[in-house]
């Protein structure tokens, strides 16, 4: 989502509670700090091409509704 966020910790929490939806509709994991969430999906290589699919479609509801909720997405940096 957003790392450094402009809304408080808990605020931000609230305000984004309902991203967990789009988790579940697509089977992610996901760590959710103060102000930041990461999604991940564990495969082994040989299956990547299978996954890829899946992450685009998830990726692709994240915008949908970070944009329904006012919200930029950032990705990290590696």
């Amino acid at each position: 989502m957003t790392q450094g966020s402009s809304l408080g910790p808990k605020t931000f929490i609230a305000y984004t509670e309902e991203i967990n939806s789009v988790f579940a509709d697509h089977r992610l994991g996901r760590h959710c700090f103060a102000d930041d969430t990461q999604a991940y999906v564990a495969t082994v290589p040989s299956q990547a091409h299978r996954i890829a699919p899946r992450l685009q479609h998830y990726i692709a509801d994240v915008a949908a509704w970070c944009g329904a909720s006012r919200l930029l997405t950032q990705p990290t940096e590696n």
